[in-house]
């Protein structure tokens, strides 16, 4: 039997001569090593965005290989892997926001053209040319680097076409789409309009803006910005991005209600910092940039920590944050014209208690329909779809069995439903029909 070729790829497992591996390393490395040159001998505003992303794909391709020949657990080769690591995750942060350098101009946003250029491109092509300066140094670290395991340093450099050039041509929008014809989509725009200020408000409240210190900026990334949370609403954004393009572009709601297209301007620009901010938490975090000792010597040199933890902060966070509020007076205007709001009251049936169950039941309820529903108690109120503002609200009036809520038309229906069925404590198999998503969301 004929072996498969992923197990064929696979590294070998017997130990190889440390000055036998740099002649292996120099074949594996020609392309990786040009690209170096050539970024380190012009300057960062003539870098072209095509040079950038293929950096990141051959520092990634490097990187694996590195990691399959033991690297990371030598001595003499560990330094060179961790100089590839920093150089990948810069170059990609790098290469998204010159992505959007180059396209923010393009994005419609409320604030209009001119003054979003001043509030969001400055402050963008500045971060990138930091990022750009910061991979110069670490190009020069990975030459002295690579010169001290004996290895010889391309002398031909490439130019590139520019890291900031302005308007980019475009060919003309002239493709009608078959959908438009079908007429609009009621409920999904209304879903993503509700989407959005959830996004929106929730990443406002859970990532503030950090202190000048650097203690701060370090509780700040520990709290609110960590890897996994900066996917997280990254990948919240790209789902705003991608549902727009689904149920609104081309539509003939988009032409009725033009404002659509600054959600997607805001959307657009958000998640391109994201990504940049995603790449910056992982270099952060993942590779203990300034926790062991020989990273630690490595990064100084190249991006230190209150640099990096500012970019995150300033940059990527915190004009993520500021696109993202600058789309909810917008989006708030539009739900009152994309959706029927209306007001109905409820009340706890006889022999029930509105718990932690039936709570989330309505929780449940208001998140399907993706649209905001407000629950009043009281005279006081909150979001239907938080979880923990909801149980706060219902303990704070334990005696009171009126409920009154305002949203959107068929999730109020469908509050009703679970309302007059006793919130399924009988059995959610005994709901509605209409309420089988909840059936099957439990399941």
């Amino acid at each position: 039997m004929q072996e498969s070729t992923w197990k064929a790829q696979r590294p070998p497992s017997a130990e190889l001569e440390e000055a036998a591996f740099l002649p292996i390393l120099e074949a594996e490395a020609g392309e990786f090593l040009g690209l170096a040159r050539s970024l380190l001998a012009t300057p960062p505003r003539d870098w072209s965005p095509a040079q950038v992303y293929r950096l990141y794909q051959v520092c990634t391709a490097l990187e694996t290989f590195l990691d399959d020949r033991g690297a990371p657990e030598n001595r003499t080769y560990a330094p060179l892997r961790e100089m590839v690591a920093v150089l990948r995750w810069l170059a990609s942060a790098l290469s998204s926001l010159m992505h959007l350098d180059a396209r923010q101009g393009q994005y419609e946003l409320p604030s209009g053209r001119e003054a979003a250029a001043r509030a969001y491109g400055e402050p963008i092509r500045k971060g990138a040319l930091e990022v750009a300066a910061r991979l110069q140094a670490g190009f020069r670290r990975l030459q002295e680097i690579w010169r001290g395991l004996g290895g010889a340093w391309p002398e031909v450099a490439r130019s590139g076409s520019g890291l900031l050039p302005g308007a980019v041509p475009r060919l003309p929008r002239n493709l009608v789409a078959e959908e438009e014809a079908e007429g609009g989509d009621g409920p999904g725009s209304a879903r993503l309009v509700g989407s959005y200020l959830s996004v929106a408000e929730r990443f406002a409240e859970s990532v503030p803006e950090p202190g000048e210190r650097l203690e701060e900026l370090r509780s700040w990334q520990e709290r609110c910005f960590r890897e996994e949370q900066a996917r997280s609403w990254e990948a919240r954004v790209h789902n705003l991005q991608s549902v727009y393009d689904h149920v609104v572009a081309g539509r003939p709601e988009e032409r009725e209600h033009p404002d659509f297209r600054s959600l997607r301007g805001c959307s657009s620009l958000a998640l391109h910092l994201l990504e940049a901010g995603t790449a910056l938490a992982h270099l952060y975090e993942r590779h203990d940039l300034y926790g062991r000792r020989a990273t630690r010597d490595l990064a100084a040199d190249v991006i230190p920590e209150e640099a990096l933890l500012r970019l995150l902060a300033r940059v990527c966070a915190g004009l993520a944050r500021r696109a993202l509020l600058e789309g909810v007076p917008v989006a708030r205007s539009l739900l009152d014209r994309v959706v029927q709001i209306e007001s109905v009251e409820l009340t706890v049936p006889e022999g029930l208690v509105l718990h932690a169950r039936p709570a989330s039941l309505i929780v449940r309820v208001v998140q399907h329909h993706g649209v905001p529903v407000e629950m009043q108690i009281g005279g006081q109120a909150a979001p239907a779809d938080s979880m923990l503002q909801l149980l706060v609200l219902v303990g704070s009036h334990p005696e009171e069995r009126r409920i009154r809520f305002r949203g959107a038309r068929r999730a109020l229906e469908d509050l009703q439903l679970l309302f007059e069925s006793g919130f399924g404590e009988s059995g959610l198999e005994r709901l509605p029909d209409r309420l089988a998503y909840l059936r099957h969301q439990a399941g």
